[in-house]
């Protein structure tokens, strides 16, 4: 089981991973390119990797 620390960080990637989602589309619908998409898509790769890490799922 896991503590309330564990389930409120494990909560917290996962609004970051909305949030990211949120700003690719945003910037998408902006036109801003990929000097801005391909961070984003960077950092959501990323956040998604640690998410699953915790998870065990890799």
């Amino acid at each position: 089981m896991l503590s309330d620390k564990e389930t409120a960080a494990n909560d917290a990637v996962k609004e970051a991973l909305k949030a990211i989602q949120r700003a690719r589309e945003l910037c998408e619908r902006a036109d801003y390119g990929m000097l801005v998409s391909e961070p984003l898509a960077d950092a959501q790769r990323s956040t998604q990797y640690a998410l699953d890490t915790v998870l065990g799922r890799n």
